[in-house]
């Protein structure tokens, strides 16, 4: 459901290899694992290991023999833990894609294994909560809808500000979850999202309130679910990957963010860049710089007007990941927030509160 601007560099002229195949992801090299960022230092310039690039893959029974041979590729050294936690966890979609349940759930076990800290907070935020998306869908359908709720509201607790990461919970859930756990991924969905608002509102709002109706479930919970959670795992999360908060100009080729102030549109534009970064981290800077601007103006709410998010996912740039919100700032926040659509009016406090501490404190201003 939330959309991704998927903007394609210089095409590849190699052939997939059981890496692509099975992950996504480009083989591991000497300087890098391919999942996670790595810098080494020649001389005074820095040499980063590689940019990250996954491409998407469709979860079948074949992709399983492709994540087998990549596991025991020689490129794999010891130290690749990451990597290995990333063919695992996608091998389980390939065992339930399948059909194999219990190889799926074996599969995740070794995946949440490799981590030498599971309680990381990047770990946590990225690939662990990527293991429990997967391990919630292959709960439920072995008929846990219990676990499977609980795991997914454990990943929507963890980044409740990503319209990715709130949509992948959502689909792990299932349109069979119980309301109580459905409707605060829905109101934030839908908060995130004005294109979701928009569906929420058609078929789900009835005197400004949120309300469980057969038309809603059916329009934000698609049948299909393995590819579509496949494309919502959130990528590999290190502080080295943390794109720097600060601000940079429209012509910078760095990370950082940008205010825009519109003549032409309501609100301001607020856009964030990283090129090292998840585009789940590029939504989260964007929404904490408009939380910001929002209480330097003394603003207790932020309403989002539109966004549109971009990867470059071939032949990687500067400002690979792009997220761009239209936001409004107002003195009040939900119902008493004198707007339309006061429903989707979020409390810049909490946003502040939950994703300032993300973020190096010497980057911030």
């Amino acid at each position: 459901m939330a959309a991704v601007v998927m903007a394609a560099g210089a095409a590849s002229a190699k052939a997939p290899d059981s890496f692509n195949l099975c992950d996504g992801y480009d083989a591991p090299t000497t300087r890098g694992d391919g999942v996670s960022f790595e810098a080494k230092m020649g001389g005074l310039f820095a040499t980063y290991a590689n940019y990250i690039v996954r491409r998407p893959v469709d979860p079948k029974a074949s992709g399983v023999a492709a994540c087998t041979a990549a596991l025991a590729d020689p490129k794999m050294k010891p130290e690749y833990w990451m990597r290995r936690a990333s063919l695992l966890r996608a091998r389980a979609l390939h065992q339930l894609a399948g059909g194999d349940r219990a190889a799926a759930l074996a599969d995740l076990d070794q995946a949440y294994a490799q981590a030498p800290d599971p309680a990381d907070l990047y770990f946590r935020r990225g690939m662990g909560a990527g293991i429990d998306l997967v391990r919630a869908l292959v709960l439920r359908l072995g008929g846990d809808q219990a676990g499977a709720e609980a795991l997914a509201l454990k990943v929507f607790n963890e980044r409740p500000y990503s319209s990715l990461a709130v949509n992948g919970a959502m689909v792990a859930a299932g349109p069979d979850a119980r309301w109580e756990t459905l409707e605060p991924m829905l109101k934030r969905f839908g908060e995130l999202d004005p294109v979701v608002a928009e569906l929420i509102f058609q078929s789900g709002v009835v005197d400004g309130r949120l309300q469980d109706t057969p038309e809603l479930r059916s329009r934000l919970m698609p049948p299909e679910q393995l590819q579509l959670l496949g494309s919502l795992l959130p990528d590999a999360e290190t502080q080295e990957r943390m794109p720097p908060y600060r601000e940079i100009t429209p012509i910078d080729s760095e990370q950082g963010y940008i205010s825009i102030l519109s003549k032409k549109r309501e609100g301001m534009v607020v856009r964030a860049f990283g090129n090292r970064s998840s585009i789940l981290t590029a939504q989260e800077m964007s929404l904490l710089r408009a939380a910001e601007l929002a209480r330097f103006e003394g603003k207790r709410g932020l309403l989002i007007l539109q966004r549109q998010d971009y990867i470059k996912f071939d032949a990687p740039n500067p400002q690979d990941a792009r997220s761009d919100i239209q936001v409004v700032f107002t003195s009040q926040t939900g119902p008493e927030a004198k707007v339309d659509k006061a429903w989707r009016v979020m409390d810049a406090d909490a946003i502040y509160l939950a994703l300032s501490p993300l973020f190096p404190p010497k980057d911030r201003r």
